[in-house]
């Protein structure tokens, strides 16, 4: 069963704004862990906001590819 193109287009746009979500979760949980312990798990939080940001610049591409 073939998908309609709007209807792939709606589904990237939403799976889009998770990644934004996610991306702001991220910077978020960076900014308030604090103290020398938590250290490792800031600069986690930090690699997995910059890898939500790709998926979201992989996905707007796709979304402007197909209209």
């Amino acid at each position: 069963m073939a998908v309609k193109l709007e209807t792939m287009i709606d589904l990237l746009n939403k799976d889009l704004g998770l990644e934004y979500t996610a991306i702001v979760q991220y910077a978020q949980h960076s900014g308030v862990i604090t103290g020398a312990e938590y250290g490792d798990i800031t600069k986690e939080t930090k690699i997995h906001a910059t890898e939500e940001l790709q998926h979201a610049i992989t996905l707007s591409e796709q979304i402007g590819y197909l209209g």
